[in-house]
């Protein structure tokens, strides 16, 4: 993918924390930016970029982005997220960095990992010679069902339905960070039979 559907400004600013990143370490892309990137109709264009990563891959960026940072990485806990938190400002784009990211519910539980697991996943995005991974499609799918965006899982069931294909070897590893099953397997049944066809309990 080549193209950027969205102000590029926040194109420039992905671009600009890939360049300063020195590839020591592994981030995904997602949010509002890796969705439209990936042909996701949204009903608003991204206002800042979300960025994903493990734990001490998350210390490592922080400190390679430090010139930009607006704050300190910090443990964030709510009822539903828990992650290492931090932000920064490329220009007038700000940067969303989440380590570490777990969701909880009343029926599931979703343990975020990045490197040798989402990003085996990842898709492609070239741009101004700076090679950049999305997250899956898969993962957003979960992530927003799990947090109710109808207004989000709709838009992303219908793309992965298009493509069945490519989103099948996914959505066994993001369900493997999910538990209990049960329930999610059921939704993304109904959201994602194509994409699901082959994929047992």
């Amino acid at each position: 993918m080549n193209e950027y559907p969205f102000n590029p400004a926040l194109a420039e600013a992905i671009i600009a924390l890939k360049s300063t990143d020195r590839n020591i370490a592994s981030w995904l892309l997602g949010g509002s930016c890796g969705l439209l990137l990936q042909g996701v109709a949204l009903a608003k264009e991204p206002q800042d970029i979300d960025i994903y990563a493990d734990e001490q891959e998350t210390v490592s960026l922080q400190q390679a982005w430090k010139e930009c940072s607006i704050d300190e990485p910090e443990w964030n806990e709510t009822a539903m997220y828990r992650s290492l938190l931090s932000h920064y400002r490329l220009g007038t784009s700000v940067v969303e960095l989440v380590g570490d990211f777990h969701v909880r519910t009343s029926w599931c539980s979703y343990s975020i990992r990045i490197k040798d697991g989402l990003d085996k996943h990842a898709v492609d995005w070239m741009y101004a010679g700076q090679h950049l991974k999305l997250m899956p499609l898969a993962h957003e799918l979960v992530f927003n069902i799990l947090r109710e965006r109808d207004d989000r899982t709709k838009p992303i069931a219908r793309t992965m339905e298009e493509e069945p294909e490519r989103h099948r070897k996914a959505i066994p590893f993001v369900m493997s960070r999910c538990e209990p099953q049960g329930e999610l397997m059921m939704k993304l049944k109904q959201l994602v039979p194509q994409c699901m066809r082959g994929i047992e309990e």
